[in-house]
């Protein structure tokens, strides 16, 4: 699993541990089947985790989640 910056977002976007490995584990690809196995959580608590991102994140796709994360954490790491 890919590490994820600590309160990389904490700016803009307040997320939590399970959150922070649920959207590191969407970026690497894995559907939500697949995140529930690696974190040993249920399927549907993938989702719900997923639901959550996507209101934190203002969009209404997932496949939408993981650019509007990365777009605020360059805008974090590297303010105009």
């Amino acid at each position: 699993m890919r590490p994820v910056a600590k309160n990389v977002l904490a700016a803009s976007v307040e997320l939590s541990p399970r959150q922070e490995e649920v959207i590191a584990l969407m970026a690497d690809g894995l559907t939500d089947r697949e995140i529930a196995q690696e974190l040993c959580i249920s399927p549907r608590t993938v989702r719900m985790h997923s639901e959550v991102l996507r209101r934190k994140l203002g969009v209404t796709k997932r496949r939408h989640i993981i650019p509007m994360y990365f777009d605020l954490v360059v805008r974090e790491t590297f303010p105009p």
